[in-house]
């Protein structure tokens, strides 16, 4: 069973007075609440446009900010369109420094602040320039200036050139797709420790790359968990993320299929049903333990490259939401229609809900 950390009571009864202080929780136009079939933990999901959040017995458990709302100086999450709305890297990094000094309202000074990521054994070098060497040091460790930016880190204090070197090997490139345009992709995240009951919790800043703006903000996330390591699970965009922690999160989403491959070996290991257009169709199966169909799509040369689940029941849009964020951490994209959709280099998952039968679906592009 995948778990989620458990929470005691004690710690429930003071979350609850913390919340009613709090101001994160959104006003969603939908919502739902039940057992997670594969986490076992009671849960309320809430999702509206631009704006996420789900709570375990109470406790907000994950947050995408609302759009409504500034966050730490900034308001994102408004929609997948990017605009002169985006906040520049420069803009969104400086506010959120400035809030640890408590300069916005609902953003106490932290007990503790660190860098996440493979920024974070460096959090009190970076923390100790001044901010606007703070950026630049922050842009070149979070691979934000490609793979020869890692030499600026030389000209700073704590790093080696064996930390240049290995951050050069482990460098990657991220992309993702949004409205059929492919834009540069990168994660910052930050873990905070505050002396309220919420106690500890992440924040990741997800930026694209436009072309004439350069690196703009286009979300964040808020995580009341520390332990994003120790789920083993890779976070798209983010330094250091091990690309083989999704291996079988993929392999479960074709359904054992792997890319690329043709109409007849699919048919053949599946013994579904031949649909037009070019589809194979499984009438009877699940999908993290919800019943379900799965349709197989293949292009004009015949080879696999999309699946798509088609769940019975409506509340199977919050399930799998939870399910998604457990394999695939932060959606992109949040829209009116209840479409949610995450970013991998090469895939696009999109969630619909918004029918009694919502679909989720897997795309190699």
């Amino acid at each position: 069973m995948i778990t989620l950390k458990r929470i005691s009571k004690k710690l429930v009864l003071s979350l609850t007075i913390a919340i009613m202080l709090a101001s994160y929780t959104l006003a969603y136009a939908a919502s739902s609440s039940f057992t997670h079939p594969e986490v076992g933990e009671y849960m309320t999901v809430h999702v509206s446009y631009g704006g996420a959040q789900f709570d375990i017995y109470g406790f907000p458990y994950y947050v995408v900010p609302s759009p409504t709302r500034s966050h730490r100086g900034v308001k994102v999450n408004k929609s997948e369109l990017i605009n002169k709305d985006n906040p520049p890297f420069d803009t969104a990094i400086t506010k959120l420094f400035d809030s640890l000094n408590g300069r916005y309202k609902n953003f106490p000074v932290p007990k503790s602040f660190r860098l996440g990521g493979t920024a974070e054994p460096y959090t009190e070098y970076i923390m100790a320039l001044p901010v606007e060497q703070r950026l630049e040091a922050l842009k070149a460790l979070g691979g934000f200036n490609g793979l020869e930016g890692y030499d600026a880190l030389l000209g700073y204090p704590g790093f080696t050139a064996d930390d240049v070197a290995k951050f050069k090997q482990e460098h990657r490139e991220y992309r993702v797709k949004i409205r059929n345009n492919i834009y540069p992709y990168r994660v910052l995240q930050f873990y905070f420790e505050e002396d309220d009951a919420y106690g500890y919790f992440n924040e990741r800043y997800a930026f694209v790359e436009t072309k004439g703006r350069s690196w703009v903000l286009l979300r964040i996330a808020k995580e009341y968990d520390i332990a994003y390591a120790q789920r083993s699970k890779y976070i798209h965009g983010l330094s250091g993320s091990n690309a083989e922690d999704l291996l079988d999160a993929n392999s479960e989403a074709l359904y054992g299929m792997s890319p690329g491959m043709s109409f007849e070996e699919v048919l053949a290991q599946t013994n579904g049903v031949v649909g037009k257009k070019n589809t194979i169709t499984l009438n009877d199966t699940e999908l993290y333990r919800m019943p379900c169909s799965l349709t197989f799509h293949f292009d004009d040369e015949n080879r696999l490259y999309k699946t798509t689940y088609k769940f019975t029941q409506r509340q199977s849009y919050y399930s799998a939401f939870v399910s998604l964020y457990i394999r695939y951490y932060d959606p992109l994209v949040i829209n009116a229609n209840k479409k949610t959709a995450w970013n991998l280099d090469n895939m696009l998952i999109e969630l619909n809900g918004d029918s009694k039968t919502p679909t989720l679906s897997f795309e190699i592009y």
